[in-house]
């Protein structure tokens, strides 16, 4: 297994670089680094000084503030709840902290009530135009391949994916895109009708609910598919909020989308299931997934940001899980470079769900960038706790020594977002 677990080879090279270069270039560069690391420690830390903790918690991490809200009584202010959560934060072993965190971003980043009904009362009004053009169609819940919005897998940004059952061909999009315009229901500037794709599709915004809409003809499997994705995520507890925190990492990023490169929400998913199915301590019942968020959520990202090799190995989530050697499964052809992460598609073995995301070194790094700061982070909350500078505990007089917030440090909420939640 080892031999699957190699490190780039830009970091082999680095190192031995680092390793040739003269003596006094190395002490040069040591010393460098370290000045400049102390400078922008202390620049952080004086910046922070200036903010209270009250207002961090606001402006970076509204699931902390969200959580908030039931964390003391009625009785007590906004203001009180933000900072007596926050010196709830503060006093926990980061990792514990991370998980609670992962757990109220959950909480606040699901769909609530109205979102919920707001994509419910969109479908209804597209199923009446297309009823109205074709008697007898349908458009069924859980349209795509990976079926967010079945699934209830969606971010409150995410698309609305359908499929219209009983009709096909090029004269059918365009009829039907000719209609969400006529009757109002699609905003004109934003409706395309994309033909040449492989699953040709009418992609627009809604104008009442401005949530972005796709539509295709008759592609059932994808509403098989989203039932048995479905099934297969609720075998794995835990597995939902770390999927939610790592749909909005890539979100932020604009790494979520295939058609510019980046990963599918079908491929993170059997990302997810896999790491969860190789896990030696998951697999050995010695931690239960859901109590472990925190650092399953680091080791997530040091697996497929550091440690698989994507030339070699790919990723199969059937069965009890596995990998496998990817030149075997998916030969190198034009259809598939070589450097790209090969996961193989449960429902469909012969194809490799993220063949097409050609910017997968690009999340990659991402994965790796997200690894090294959680890691920094804790290690420096950690020291914090076990070795506190009475100096520096004193000179802050209830103002944040770190930002309060761990997962805020690699995910970001909307300012959109934001403001629709405090409504």
């Amino acid at each position: 297994m080892d031999e699957f677990l190699a490190f780039d080879k830009e970091d082999r090279e680095q190192q031995q670089r680092h390793e040739h270069m003269p003596k006094e270039d190395r002490i040069k560069k040591r010393e460098f680094s370290s000045k400049s690391s102390q400078s922008a420690i202390k620049r952080k830390r004086e910046g922070i000084r200036q903010v209270p903790a009250s207002s961090l918690l606001s402006t970076t991490s509204p699931w902390m503030e969200y959580a908030a809200h039931s964390f003391l009584s009625p009785n007590h202010t906004i203001s009180e709840k933000r900072l007596a959560y926050w010196k709830h934060y503060a006093s926990l072993h980061p990792i514990v902290q991370l998980h609670e965190e992962i757990i109220a971003f959950e909480q606040y980043i699901s769909p609530t009530p109205s979102e919920m009904k707001a994509r419910s009362d969109l479908l209804q009004r597209i199923d009446n135009v297309v009823q109205e053009l074709w008697p007898g169609s349908k458009v069924p819940l859980g349209v795509s391949s990976f079926g967010s919005f079945y699934t209830q897998l969606y971010l409150p940004t995410s698309d609305v994916d359908l499929v219209v059952i009983g009709n096909s061909g090029k004269s059918g999009l365009r009829r039907l895109a000719s209609e969400l315009v006529k009757q109002g229901l699609a905003e004109q500037h934003s409706i395309k009708v994309i033909s040449r794709a492989r699953i040709p599709i009418i992609k627009f915004t809604e104008k009442k609910s401005k949530i972005v809409v796709d539509i295709s003809f008759n592609q059932e499997s994808g509403v098989e598919g989203s039932e048995k994705l479905r099934r297969l995520v609720g075998k794995w507890p835990g597995i939902l909020p770390l999927l939610l925190v790592l749909k909005q990492f890539l979100l932020n990023r604009g790494l979520n989308e295939v058609y510019s490169g980046g990963l599918s929400s079908y491929g993170l998913i059997l990302l997810c299931v896999s790491f969860f199915q190789m896990h030696p301590m998951i697999q050995a019942r010695l931690i239960r997934p859901e109590e472990n968020l925190g650092v399953l959520l680091i080791e997530f990202f040091e697996l497929f940001g550091k440690c698989l090799s994507y030339d070699r190995v790919g990723v199969s989530v059937l069965g009890r899980g596995s990998y496998f050697e990817k030149g075997e499964r998916f030969p190198i052809s034009n259809h598939h470079s070589g450097h790209l992460l090969a996961v193989e598609d449960p429902y469909d073995t012969s194809n490799d769900v993220t063949k097409a995301s050609f910017s997968i070194s690009v999340v990659r790094q991402a994965f790796g960038y997200a690894f090294e700061i959680l890691t920094a982070l804790v290690g420096e909350r950690l020291r914090m706790l076990l070795d506190p500078d009475p100096e520096r505990v004193a000179s802050l007089k209830g103002l944040a020594a770190l930002p309060p917030s761990l997962l805020s440090s690699i995910v970001v909420v909307p300012e959109d977002v934001r403001n629709r939640r405090l409504q």
